[in-house]
């Protein structure tokens, strides 16, 4: 929810539990995922160097995800944080206040994926800003994390602009999520 406005239509507003993790289903359209995410602990990203996530990707055969509204591309799963007090605006200073780990955009498939993307590593911005060439914002929003997890997406509509399902129900199940 963003404002009051429900930016993952269809889909369930919190993971169901499985034997080992957690799980979410991919709606078709009209219905998608974008940000899946949960609330950071004051300070729980300091010191830490690396995002790890591992799960699978689960559907019928013929099943696929594709970026909502645009099956011609390729979906991506992409770590992310966002710092507290976020006005969702992407204006001025709230421009980095949400940063992707833009060195790990992670193609998905049905099947197991393992992904890692290292805090030293590029990680970008809401727009243009990225760690290297903004790493005062970059720092602070670390040291004031307030949600982490990865967004859903690709196509032409940016990173966490959600995905949906084509060709039967597809789950995504995430079996480990760490920062280390």
């Amino acid at each position: 929810m963003i404002d009051g406005h429900d930016s993952s239509p269809a889909t369930a507003p919190n993971p169901c539990l499985e034997a080992q993790g957690w799980s979410i289903v991919i709606p078709p359209a009209p219905g998608k995922a974008g940000y899946i995410t949960r609330a950071a602990a004051a300070g729980e990203l300091v010191g830490k160097s690396v995002i790890r996530i591992r799960g699978r990707f689960e559907g019928p055969e013929g099943s696929s995800v594709v970026p909502y509204g645009e099956p011609q591309f390729r979906a991506m799963l992409t770590p992310y944080f966002q710092r507290c007090g976020d006005d969702w605006s992407a204006s001025g200073r709230f421009e980095t206040f949400r940063w992707y780990a833009s060195s790990r955009l992670y193609p998905i498939e049905l099947g197991e994926f393992e992904l890692e993307a290292r805090f030293s590593e590029p990680w970008g911005a809401i727009l243009t800003s990225t760690s290297s060439s903004a790493p005062a914002a970059f720092d602070a929003a670390i040291a004031q994390a307030c949600r982490v997890g990865f967004v859903l997406g690709g196509g032409s509509q940016a990173v966490g602009h959600g995905i949906e399902a084509r060709g039967g129900q597809v789950k995504l199940v995430v079996t480990e999520f760490t920062i280390e």
